[in-house]
């Protein structure tokens, strides 16, 4: 089921990386943006969880190095 936060941050991903897209940012800038919001929005949802330990957040660039490994 979806809540209503999830839903507005979902929103806010589509309507930020639709604007990106249409100034014309590059698509690394559309995915930095995206990433950005998904590690905003999962950040929000640990810490709804009371006693929960919610991990760092890891920046694009250490995702990028990771992912390339």
């Amino acid at each position: 089921m979806t809540t209503g936060k999830t839903k507005v941050a979902l929103s806010v991903l589509v309507i930020v990386v639709g604007t990106a897209l249409i100034q014309g940012c590059s698509s690394d800038r559309a995915n930095r943006l995206a990433y950005e919001m998904m590690q905003s929005r999962q950040q929000l949802e640990c810490q709804r969880i009371p006693g929960q330990e919610c991990p760092e957040r890891q920046s694009y660039n250490s995702y990028q190095q990771q992912k390339g490994e």
